[in-house]
């Protein structure tokens, strides 16, 4: 049997990837493509679709698939992170089939079965279908054991792909101890325990990457600090010896494992990445407002923040710190905070973006609830400069925001007309898709 396997947004996702690899190890025929058209399709009797962001309902994927039940009518499937809302997948797209609910190693490979053979749907665990117009979901399946991973399904492509500094990142663990608001990592991997891969197993999977002509890779797991992880204890051995494991198969200055948390941090895990990495650490810092991380359920204060870059910097790790800007219920003294930090503390580097509420968070539902009036993503801001570019609220902050982290940072950027129109772009484009997102979820999800 035939299956195609599409990864969204021109990028082989790490999912769709191991989801191609599990079921051509079970032996079918498997098509992996990241292009959007009905040619990659050929004669496959089963297509299925990675979505990651409420946006795939919106985008291509939807009219792609709208076609093919129209012309081809092959078994539709859809799984990914957007799965945990299954219910929101059926109503904005009703020619899918099934949606392979939570991690989908086991659960694909008997879906397949079943739809090869002809059998009865709901006796598969993990699953979410339609039966007479009702939506059906089947038993939850257990967390899937890692030590039972195939290799993904590599492309020969994989080295043509750029997607934040590296042409792919792969699995070291999965879960998460926080509880981040906006964070979906818990809700969909687990958060009481944490599942790691054997160092060899990591080891075979990053020599196949580089067989595959991939170059530069990173950890996308999370939080490194959490590999090895044991009744909520940091074990630095492991977390060591996995970075000095992989930089024996890719050279360092191609590896990156960015992630990790302000209060995860210790000098032996921070000497491993400067030793074993390129170098660079990535915190989602989110607020330089206590109060604001508070609501975000973050677990971290401003103080905690200042002094894991000082850690950083004795170790010569250069800084990457993401802001989260525009929360429902930041004030402005609150985004003043925030955008002071920025241009006292310069940091190597910063990620600003709008919170995007994604199905299944806490976030989601208060956004979900929350008048279009009360949402700072809506609120036309009074401003002059709000006024002058049209900002919402939410906008304004995050355009002012980025305007300083660029001109802020170590080697900052240069304060030109492309910069300035860049940044709106960008503003503008984040802000438009956080309102489509939200309309959709009070649309489709109840308050």
């Amino acid at each position: 049997m035939k299956i195609t396997i599409f990864s969204p947004d021109n990028i082989y996702s790490y999912g769709a990837m191991v989801i191609a690899g599990v079921l051509e190890n079970a032996g079918y025929n498997v098509r992996l493509t990241r292009n959007y058209n009905l040619e990659e399709v050929g004669n496959a009797k089963i297509v299925g679709f990675s979505f990651s962001s409420t946006l795939h309902l919106m985008g291509p994927a939807r009219q792609l698939i709208n076609e093919l039940k129209t012309k081809q009518d092959p078994f539709i499937v859809v799984g990914g992170p957007l799965s945990i809302a299954p219910e929101l997948i059926f109503r904005c797209i009703p020619e899918v089939d099934a949606v392979v609910v939570g991690e989908g190693e086991e659960t694909i490979r008997e879906l397949v079965e079943a739809v090869r053979f002809n059998k009865e749907l709901d006796s598969i665990p993990g699953i979410a279908f339609r039966h007479d117009g009702t939506l059906v979901r089947t038993e939850p399946r257990p967390p899937y054991k890692l030590e039972n991973s195939p290799i993904p399904k590599i492309p020969n492509d994989i080295g043509e792909q750029f997607i934040r500094g590296a042409n792919a990142y792969f699995e070291s663990h999965r879960g998460c101890i926080a509880n981040c608001a906006f964070c979906l990592i818990p809700k969909f991997f687990g958060q009481k325990t944490i599942r790691s891969k054997t160092i060899p197993q990591i080891k075979r999977e990053v020599r196949a990457f580089v067989l595959k002509g991939a170059y530069r890779l990173a950890i996308g797991s999370g939080n490194i600090a959490l590999y090895g992880m044991k009744d909520h204890k940091i074990n630095e051995e492991k977390v060591e010896k996995m970075l000095a494991t992989i930089s024996s198969v890719i050279s360092p200055v191609n590896f990156a494992a960015p992630d990790i948390r302000v209060d995860m941090i210790s000098d032996r895990i921070l000497n491993a990445i400067r030793k074993y990495t390129y170098g660079r650490v990535f915190f989602g810092l989110e607020s330089a407002s206590d109060h604001v991380l508070k609501l975000m359920r973050k677990g971290i204060t401003v103080q905690k923040i200042l002094e894991a870059i000082e850690q950083c910097e004795k170790y010569g790790l250069a800084i990457i710190g993401h802001f989260i800007v525009g929360w429902p219920e930041e004030s402005e003294n609150h985004f003043q905070e925030t955008k002071e930090f920025i241009e006292t503390y310069s940091l190597d580097d910063y990620s600003i973006s709008l919170p995007e509420p994604i199905p299944g968070t806490e976030l989601a539902s208060k956004v979900i609830s929350l008048p279009e009036d009360k949402n700072p993503i809506f609120v036309k801001d009074t401003t002059e400069l709000g006024r002058k570019y049209n900002f919402t609220v939410a906008e304004r902050r995050c355009f002012e925001l980025s305007l300083s982290a660029a001109t802020s940072k170590k080697i900052p950027a240069f304060l030109s007309d492309l910069l300035m129109k860049e940044l709106v772009k960008d503003t503008k484009q984040q802000g438009e898709e956080i309102r489509q997102i939200t309309r959709l979820l009070k649309q489709h999800l109840p308050k």
